[in-house]
């Protein structure tokens, strides 16, 4: 059955430095969700979680959430944007769905872990992995998601991940 759950699209904002950041959830309060994208949460472990929700709206229908998700992003620059911590577009439904007590995270750990692997199905593993794209500029050498090549060529990923680990590093 697939059912929709009525979601929240956010617009959180640190009130030190003045990031954005564009996110959604199905909880009751969008006021208490802080987000969870990785660029974020590694802001606010640096500057403190001091933020505050400066825009909120309620959905009720899939499409409508997912029209207004994309358009929002693309018309604000959320990914290309220095003022948004942002590293993809929201489109509205993806993220959540995490497994919660110890017993499905159990589950779930135990499933991912061991498995025999045959000769052939590593041979597939091998011949996928060849099929990704990788970035061959001098700078990373990494895998990078094809929905992002044009902005990690364009150096926009490169800013946020130096950015990133400068974070970590400090």
């Amino acid at each position: 059955m697939n059912t929709f759950e009525p979601t929240w699209l956010i617009i959180k904002q640190h009130k030190t430095t003045g990031l954005k950041y564009f996110c959604k959830t199905a909880k009751k309060d969008p006021y208490t969700y802080t987000g969870s994208g990785k660029y974020w949460l590694r802001h606010l472990k640096k500057h403190g979680s001091d933020i505050l929700t400066v825009w909120c709206q309620k959905f009720n229908n899939k499409q409508p959430l997912i029209d207004y998700a994309i358009n929002f992003s693309i018309e604000n620059k959320i990914v290309e944007s220095s003022e948004w911590a942002n590293m993809c577009i929201e489109n509205g439904i993806d993220g959540g769905a995490r497994p919660t007590s110890a017993k499905q995270k159990s589950a779930v750990s135990k499933a991912l872990k061991g498995g025999i692997k045959t000769a052939a199905h590593k041979r597939k593993m091998l011949e996928s992995n060849k099929l990704r794209p990788y970035c061959s500029c001098l700078e990373c050498k990494t895998l990078v998601q094809s929905c992002f090549l044009e902005l990690h060529y364009s150096g926009v990923l490169h800013r946020k991940r130096k950015t990133a680990q400068l974070s970590a590093v400090s």
